[in-house]
């Protein structure tokens, strides 16, 4: 059972691995085959007068009768030589390798590099003769080793064009040397290495070097170096004038030996004339350097101290953008999109507008947006953000603020100018009871405004007087009322004899009554005594003091009239007069002084107040019906006592 399970795993380990096997070859077959040959040893074509090379299984085909050679994916690990006197080309149809290419010495040859391929040659390419080489648009070089070195004794009269692309390095020499060097509109040289591109000039046809645009670039051609000592340089040697005498270099001159076009060297760098004295001689090239450089010299017709890295290529003008009071200033193309963004307002402020924009194409936002994008023109442009008080925003307390006749809202809004708002004169209330007075202790009271609450004023209550309980009325006092008893000098001094005159005749004897008299005022007595009422009792009673009325009350005193003034002599008529009572109202209860000074009166006047005495009401007794009869009697005798009157008088 153990070698069957064992046996059955084996199996299934050798499938797992031939279904993954099989899934690799699937991948790799989906995957984009390149066909690569290689060829061993040298390829000399210098010499060959057939067709040479297959591509499927060398990689490469020189075809004889069109002078060119195709690579195709192809690596050539020896020299390929190419023939003299003739223009060839080299087609590159895929990216192929090539250890070296060398020229015919014998006589000069136009070598032309195109195709779609980059074809790589990594130890240099080399010639003796004035060979021309370039590199057609699209094509792609690149040389590296010993660089390109071709043209004759001294790199004369070799050119190198450049309408593609075309990459070398130096190690020890310079990346290319040859009598001219001209990069077109759609070329690209970049040279790196110790030193960069070196350029002798190209003799004329009267046999003199000719160094004018020895090395050029066209307007949209670009070149590009690393190096240590240049990257760049027109040796010019000894220069002559017309006169064949050596003369400096004058930056004119130089810019017709080195051309560069415009907008294509940066600021900070620009072309140098470097010489040097060569036994008493003058030398001289031609180079770029950064302006401030000052130690860019010309030995052993090498400059140095002029290398570094640098590219130049068409700088399309830049135009200077200044922002105030925001952000994106700098130097920009025409034609680029440029945005600009205002800074924070200031405390108080707020952003406004842009200034500066007027002309210009926005593209985002307007003069009003903080943030705005616009193409920038072919010219410098300043904007400015602007900024603006904030506009003040009211907010009104909810509380009151008043003075004695107003009242309003104050804003307590940050910086606000003192606007009020709902200013409006106090509305008085009524009284409003703030504390309730009593007998002990004083209110308040006070009037507000019935809007703010504004208290107005604010008075005091008195206390509280409680009206008199009519059992607190005071009993009667025993002294008698000096207002309501006669005067001495008012009244005539009794006398004990009897006057004929004091007796009244039959007729004028007024009839009986019961109302006192002025003369029937009673003798003095310790009981308090009531004038022409009957003695009250002494014990005080509630219904002993008379109630406030606006009756007529009766007067114990004579009028006036009929009372002898000072220095008179009353009259016997007088006399008869003061004994007839006056009656003018209810009689009013008066309490006499304990100790009456009124004079004694006579036996007969003791006899009728005896007789009054006798019949006149009880000071309680106040019924209405016998208020009534009272009031009547004494209407009576008042009416009689006016008729004897006028009856004695007549």
């Amino acid at each position: 059972m153990t070698a069957k399970k064992g046996k059955w795993r084996m199996n299934f380990e050798k499938k797992r691995f031939l279904r993954w096997l099989l899934c690799v070859v699937m991948i790799f077959s989906l995957l984009p085959q390149t066909d690569i040959s290689a060829t061993t040893g040298d390829v000399n074509l210098s010499k060959v007068t057939s067709d040479m090379g297959n591509l499927d299984t060398d990689g490469y085909h020189w075809d004889n009768a069109a002078r060119t050679l195709t690579l195709n994916n192809a690596i050539v690990d020896g020299t390929i030589t190419l023939p003299d006197r003739e223009s060839v080309k080299v087609v590159t149809n895929g990216d192929s390798t090539v250890q070296s290419i060398s020229f015919a010495d014998e006589y000069a040859a136009n070598v032309e590099f195109s195709g779609n391929g980059k074809l790589t040659v990594q130890y240099g390419m080399n010639s003796g003769q004035a060979t021309n080489i370039s590199v057609a648009k699209g094509a792609e070089v690149e040389v590296s080793g010993m660089g390109i070195n071709i043209g004759t004794s001294g790199g004369v009269d070799s050119t190198v064009t450049v309408n593609g692309k075309l990459t070398a390095g130096g190690s020890f020499s310079s990346a290319v040397s040859a009598g001219k060097v001209t990069i077109g509109s759609t070329g690209y040289l970049s040279v790196s290495g110790y030193r960069g591109v070196k350029v002798n000039g190209v003799r004329n046809s009267l046999g003199s070097l000719d160094i004018t645009n020895a090395f050029s670039i066209e307007n949209g051609g670009r070149f590009s170096y690393d190096c240590v000592d240049y990257g760049v340089m027109v040796f010019v040697g000894y220069y002559f004038d017309g006169s064949g005498n050596i003369v400096s270099l004058t930056d004119e001159q130089a810019a017709k030996m080195l051309v560069i076009p415009d907008r294509y060297i940066p600021d900070e760098y620009a072309t140098k004339i470097v010489a040097a004295d060569n036994g008493g001689m003058l030398q001289q090239a031609v180079t770029i350097a950064l302006k401030d450089a000052s130690d860019v010299k010309l030995e052993a017709e090498q400059v140095q101290g002029a290398g570094g890295q640098l590219d130049l290529y068409y700088r399309e003008p830049l135009y200077e953008l200044t922002v105030v009071n925001g952000t994106g200033s700098g130097n920009y193309k025409e034609n680029t999109e440029v945005t600009i963004t205002a800074n924070e307002a200031p405390s108080g402020q707020q952003f406004k507008s842009w200034s500066g924009l007027d002309g210009l194409a926005l593209v985002e936002g307007t003069a009003t947006s903080e943030s705005v994008t616009f193409t920038m023109p072919a010219n410098a442009v300043s904007a400015s953000a602007v900024y603006e008080d904030i506009p003040h925003v009211h907010n009104f307390s909810n509380e009151w603020t008043t003075d004695e006749s107003s009242h309003w809202h104050v804003c307590d809004a940050s910086g606000c100018d003192g606007t009020v708002s709902g200013k409006a004169v106090h509305t008085e209330s009524d009284w409003i009871i703030d504390k309730e007075a009593d007998t002990e202790n004083e209110g308040t009271k006070h009037k507000e405004c019935t809007v703010c609450k504004y208290v107005m004023e604010t008075v005091t209550i008195p206390k509280v007087v409680q009206s008199p309980n009519p059992s607190d009325t005071p009993a009667p006092s025993n002294e008698p009322n000096p207002g309501d008893t006669p005067s001495p000098s008012d009244t005539p001094a009794p006398s004990n004899e009897p006057n004929p005159s004091d007796t009244p005749s039959p007729s004028d004897t007024p009839a009986p009554s019961n109302e006192p008299k002025p003369s029937d005022t009673p003798a003095p007595s310790d009981e308090p005594q009531v004038s022409g009422t009957p003695t009250p009792s002494t014990e005080p009673q509630e219904s002993d003091t008379p109630a406030p009325s606006s009756e007529p009350q009766v007067s114990a005193a004579p009028e006036s009239s009929d009372i002898p003034q000072s220095g008179e002599t009353p009259t016997a008529e007088a006399l008869d007069d003061t004994t007839t009572p006056e009656v003018t109202a209810t009689p009013q209860v008066t309490v006499l002084p304990e100790t009456p000074t009124a004079p004694v009166a006579s036996a007969n006047d003791n006899q009728s107040a005896q007789s009054d005495t006798a019949t006149a009401p009880k000071t309680g007794d106040n019924s209405p019906i016998a208020g009534m009869i009272v009031l009547f009697a004494v209407s009576g005798v008042c009416l009689i006592g006016g008729f004897s009157g006028l009856k004695k008088k007549a």
